[in-house]
């Protein structure tokens, strides 16, 4: 049962989510959905009797069971009569039983063959729900950008309270490991990066967009998908199902009361071979298919959900190309850098721009983007502060003629810096003028008392004995367990 419970996790995503609200309603929630709806089905035809032939009479009750059985495996069919052929069936035909396979009422046969096969569809159609996410979450993982990663950071973040000591040192982490991805991406110009980011004459450049476009990418998949699963079930079920909804809400609007298709006839007709009295005669039975009681119902309502599905498909696609705008990333970031009250309403615009275009660009604010929907405006309120703190201290770094690329890419991070030093004789916590005021072995210039290479301005390191330096390197190899370490 555990298994099953970790497999179904697993397929619906588990507990990191890395995309937005309507790609969990197609990848999560529509696969719920569909394998609900076989259920029934599978049901009927396992535990039910999901067909019954009329068979002659002198018919024993083993060849009843064969005929039914044959009828099941080999289809039936029904006739629409010469004189009705263009237009809208609305009943089967009835025949009479007759020896060598002639029905009483000639016409086109119009073949049913899907009843079988219906569960295996909807299961089908699940799988290939899956299919973008499947694509996204593979590719993510192994971007410049580590989008799992991140969000299972924060994910993680935000299972503890605001103030709590392992909070503030995974936000510390996060930060870190975001500034490095930020600085690997540059680095790979296509999607995937396989290699790490040593010089920093190879990372220059502007942010990288990979990552956005891949999104992008796996949106418009998402839109094809659902198309392709229109037509798919317009050869499955027959030609005119494209409409299968349209002709419903008129039959609705003009009789007031349910329309039975006749795609989903309830009466068929079979022919079956059959020994009698020493000789192979063939049979022509009439067959009621009470499964298609619940196909009708389920199919209909697959229409009409793929239908209010796609709209809002392409809908999130669309604000989504909305965000790569400029105007919209300068306007998220204004936003959260106005919540922080760090910065002036005077300087607010200019370096929200600076922010967003120069250090986040597309991938960036992706990332930010996704924090926001998964975890809330109040968690990624307090991650922009620290990014401002980061970006600030570099662009001081630029000003004062320092090394940039120092600043960047030579700083060991926390998770990884090995044994931790003790700060140098004489340097204690009344000189700091706040906690983490740096970022793996950097430091911001200008913030009083932070010593670069020592990790003394953790809190819980805050203390002159330094009593505590064992417990965070626990906490460091803890960390490492639980596959928070890049």
């Amino acid at each position: 049962m555990s298994f099953l419970l970790h497999f179904s996790s697993y397929l619906v995503g588990g507990n990191v989510p890395i995309d937005d609200g309507v790609d969990k309603l197609n990848r999560k929630y529509t696969i719920l959905i569909l394998v609900s709806l076989s259920l029934p089905l599978v049901t009927k035809q396992f535990a039910g009797d999901p067909i019954e032939c009329f068979t002659p009479t002198y018919f024993t009750e083993p060849q009843a069971r064969y005929v039914n059985s044959y009828c099941w495996t080999a289809s039936t069919y029904y006739i629409i009569p010469v004189d009705e052929e263009k237009q809208l069936v609305t009943r089967v035909h009835s025949v009479t039983f007759e020896e060598g396979g002639t029905a009483s009422v000639t016409g086109e046969r119009i073949k049913v063959n899907y009843y079988q096969w219906a569960p295996i569809i909807l299961l089908v159609e699940a799988g290939l729900f899956y299919v973008p996410f499947a694509i996204w979450n593979a590719t993510a993982k192994n971007s410049g950008i580590k989008v799992g990663r991140l969000l299972k950071k924060v994910t993680i973040i935000s299972q503890y309270t605001p103030g709590h000591p392992d909070r503030d040192a995974l936000i510390v982490e996060f930060l870190d490991q975001f500034n490095t991805l930020m600085g690997v991406a540059k680095c790979c110009p296509g999607t995937v990066c396989k290699f790490d980011c040593s010089s920093s004459a190879s990372c220059a450049g502007a942010p990288s967009s990979s990552l956005f476009v891949l999104y992008m990418l796996i949106k418009l998949l998402y839109v094809v998908n659902i198309i392709v699963q229109y037509f798919l079930l317009t050869v499955f079920l027959g030609e005119g199902y494209l409409y299968h909804g349209l002709e419903i809400l008129e039959k609705l609007v003009q009789k007031k009361e349910w329309w039975t298709s006749p795609r989903f006839p309830l009466q068929t007709l079979c022919q079956v071979r059959a020994a009698q009295q020493g000789a192979l005669r063939t049979y022509t039975c009439q067959c009621v298919l009470p499964i298609n009681l619940f196909n009708e119902k389920i199919f209909s309502f697959v229409w009409f959900f793929f239908a209010t599905l796609l709209p809002i498909t392409i809908y999130s696609g669309l604000i989504w190309v909305w965000r790569t705008l400029t105007c919209s990333r300068i306007a998220f970031i204004h936003y959260y850098l106005w919540r922080t009250r760090r910065i002036g309403k005077e300087d607010l615009y200019n370096n929200a721009r600076k922010m967003a275009v120069d250090y986040l660009g597309w991938d960036g604010c992706l990332v930010l983007r996704l924090v926001e929907m998964n975890h809330g405006g109040t968690i990624l309120t307090t991650l922009t502060e620290r990014l401002w703190e980061f970006y600030e201290g570099l662009e001081k770094a630029q000003q004062d003629g320092g090394d940039p690329d120092t600043f960047m890419h030579q700083r060991q991070p926390l998770y990884s810096c090995g044994p931790i030093q003790p700060p140098p004789a004489g340097a204690g916590p009344s000189t700091q003028s706040a906690p983490y005021r740096f970022y793996g072995r950097h430091f911001i210039p200008g913030a009083s008392g932070a010593y670069p290479g020592y990790m003394w301005n953790h809190p819980e390191l805050a203390s002159p004995s330094y009593s505590s330096y064992p417990r965070i390197r626990g906490k460091i190899r803890r960390s490492s367990r639980r596959g928070l370490i890049i």
